[in-house]
């Protein structure tokens, strides 16, 4: 199952939309080739120089690295139409990753021979078990969804209990479970809480669907405190499933706008909320993944339908990208998912015919893609997914075949020497010298300490 935003809201593009669904949530489409402003300054925010003012090719590799396919051995391995609702660009059943940590272990969730989800825990060398939350339905598409796995073990997600309804948990390392109820959660069908995120402290993130539908973004700290949010001017708002909280407890997500568009947002710690509007956003952006360094990964959608990726710095000031194996034709392109703290983004590429193909890219511009040794699939929107990457370089994702079931992979990275053939397409379409940052905005890194105290004081 996938949690999104409510139905009755329109997003202008629906290519978007889908994208959205595809990465966990909710939307995704539109691009461009853009030419460099003449303003454009020629180096990040990190002081890496660019050749040529920016514009040059990028390096690129295809297929490198050890990529490695998986299953769990229960999950299902026939696809019924609830797997994949009118307008699901992608399945629910099988094996679906969610998350990697630092020493490799993966968690997700399967649905099994009855189309009841699991959550499942694969470690480092491939042994994996399953468990389920307390208060799990047995219905199809009830169960328990893991989300993410921080770096203690702790796991974030959701169950859909008999009554449909969601409940958000934490599970600890010894397996002992923690489920919570965000303020204004509904209790209807389909309504209710899920955890997407979990820092290394402990605090975690994510949507809550009150009694009319409409998701609402929230925080929870170690200590239980919780409160809602929405960026202003927002129809509906959630964190994205890609890394949306760094360990500062700085947030990242989307939300539908009044007009008709998916906008990306950036919460600090503080609880300021500042809207990430790219260069060239004109069909709407997401804000995938925010590194404990405080970049922010993400993709925007161009005035002619391109996806296309960007790093926002701490400064306010951005990157945008196109991928060696993202086309350039309305409707494809790039979109640019996790990121971890050396700026190394896990990402998609779309190309021409709708293909999706992985790829790691490098804050020195290099890039590797690569593919399921499957196929990954060979019609619309199926093929090899980034879905996660952690600070080693090492990518989680899913592979969708032709039946749209989906299957798990872990790809690890090359030496970086492998980061090095030519690629024309991969170029750094500008680095801008756009830096307004909103007032009490702080550049990493934020003193140690000021996790519990982020939240304003309530009047």
């Amino acid at each position: 199952m996938v949690v999104i935003g409510p139905r009755d809201v329109r997003i202008k593009s629906k290519r978007l939309a889908a994208l959205l669904l595809l990465i966990g949530l909710a939307a995704c489409s539109s691009g461009a080739n853009s030419t460099l402003p003449s303003n454009v300054n020629n180096s990040n925010a990190s002081g890496v120089a660019y050749p040529n003012g920016g514009t040059a090719a990028l390096p690129e590799f295809n297929n490198v690295g050890h990529l490695t396919e998986f299953d769990v051995p229960d999950a299902s391995k026939v696809v019924i139409p609830a797997c994949a609702p009118p307008g699901a660009p992608t399945s629910s059943c099988g094996t679906v990753v969610t998350s990697i940590d630092d020493e490799g272990t993966i968690v997700g969730w399967f649905t099994d021979r009855a189309y009841l989800p699991h959550a499942f825990i694969r470690n480092a060398g491939g042994a994996v078990r399953s468990f389920d939350a307390p208060g799990a339905g047995t219905g199809k598409f009830q169960g328990t969804y893991a989300n993410a796995i921080n770096n203690r073990g702790v796991i974030a997600g959701y169950l859909q209990e008999s009554s449909n309804r969601l409940r958000g948990f934490l599970r600890g390392p010894s397996g002992s479970f923690t489920l919570f109820d965000a303020p204004g959660a509904g209790t209807g069908m389909v309504q209710g809480t899920a955890a997407i995120d979990v820092n290394i402290n402990g605090v975690a993130d994510g949507q809550v669907i009150d009694s009319k539908g409409v998701s609402h973004s929230f925080i929870r700290l170690a200590n239980g405190a919780m409160r809602t949010f929405d960026p202003p001017g927002s129809v509906y708002s959630a964190p994205t499933p890609d890394g949306s909280i760094n360990m500062w407890g700085a947030i990242v997500g989307y939300y539908g706008g009044t007009d008709n568009l998916v906008h990306a947002f950036l919460r600090t710690q503080y609880g300021l909320i500042t809207k990430i509007d790219p260069p060239g956003a004109a069909g709407g952006a997401i804000a995938a993944s925010i590194s404990d360094s405080n970049v922010v990964s993400g993709y925007y959608v161009d005035s002619k339908g391109v996806l296309r990726g960007f790093l926002r710095f701490p400064n306010g000031s951005y990157l945008r990208y196109n991928a060696p194996n993202g086309s350039q034709v309305s409707g494809e392109g790039v979109v640019a998912g996790p990121i971890n703290i050396f700026s190394t983004v896990g990402g998609t590429g779309f190309d021409a015919k709708g293909f999706a193909h992985g790829f790691s890219r490098r804050i020195d511009g290099a890039f590797a893609t690569f593919d399921a040794p499957g196929g990954g699939g060979t019609t619309f929107y199926k093929g090899t997914v980034s879905i996660w990457i952690n600070n080693s370089g090492t990518i989680a994702g899913i592979w969708n075949d032709d039946k749209n079931l989906s299957h798990g992979f872990v790809w690890q990275p090359p030496q970086p020497t492998a980061f090095a053939k030519p690629a024309a397409q991969s170029q750094v379409l500008d680095i801008s010298a756009k830096s307004n940052p909103p007032a009490g905005f702080r550049s990493l890194p934020y003193p140690p300490g000021t996790i519990e105290r982020f939240l304003p004081k309530r009047p």
